[in-house]
């Protein structure tokens, strides 16, 4: 059984289209608690001793003191300009060298998921294999352009961008990953794969079994209307 010892939060992203909310995307308050603290409050709830937070350069003038959480031990910050989630993907884990036994969750900044989705979620990591990783999904779509996903009976994840039709699920940016998954990463770079929809397509083609938890509600915040959707679901039902 795994641990889940190491975590990363990917938070490099420029967040362009909230700047009339905040600066700083990962400062974002959600119901009084910023995007960066909500998540990382939540790993270290968890007994996840290893956390690597990448943000981008400009992201080095936030008010570090409306985050607590970040003077603990365990919390490791690294400064990252990168074209995409999947190169910042590659840049935590040179910091957290995963080895091929072990399992890191890695989230994006901005995923909204309930403490009670997210606690089975992480239970469900813990039962995973070597060769298993498993992605965070839901029925509830409401992104511009989703990465769809198909499941078998066994909740396998068998294709990816698939129809969107009645029962179809889709990607909620936190993903549950076998150690053994780092060199395939680093030669699908070397390769020129740039996003990290391709990425997770490629897995497919590997000996990791890509596994699929499917909750009934995730959010991310993209549009400044995002921020009162996520504080009603997750602070006023």
């Amino acid at each position: 059984m795994s641990q889940i010892k190491k975590a990363a939060i990917l938070a490099a992203g420029e967040g362009s289209r909230l700047k009339t909310l905040c600066e700083f995307k990962p400062m974002i308050p959600i119901c009084g608690i910023p995007l960066v603290e909500r998540v990382m409050e939540r790993l270290l709830s968890l007994g996840v001793e290893e956390i690597v937070v990448a943000f981008n350069s400009s992201e080095k003038k936030m008010d570090w003191n409306l985050l607590p959480s970040f003077k603990r031990p365990e919390i490791k910050v690294i400064f990252v300009d990168t074209p995409s989630s999947m190169h910042t993907l590659y840049e935590v884990l040179k910091v957290l060298k995963p080895n091929p036994d072990e399992h890191i969750l890695a989230s994006m900044v901005d995923t909204i998921v309930k403490e009670d989705d997210f606690n089975n979620y992480f239970k469900t990591l813990k039962s995973l294999q070597k060769n298993e990783s498993c992605l965070l999904l839901t029925s509830f779509i409401d992104d511009e352009k989703p990465l769809t996903a198909k499941l078998t009976s066994q909740n396998i994840i068998e294709s990816f961008n698939c129809p969107i039709t009645h029962g179809t699920v889709v990607t909620s940016g936190m993903y549950g990953l076998s150690g053994a998954i780092f060199l395939h990463l680093e030669n699908e770079l070397a390769k020129g794969t740039h996003k990290m929809r391709n990425f997770l397509s490629s897995l497919l083609s590997t000996e990791q079994t890509l596994k699929g938890f499917v909750v009934e509600k995730t959010l991310d915040i993209d549009r400044p209307e995002d921020v009162l959707t996520a504080e009603d679901f997750l602070c006023r039902n």
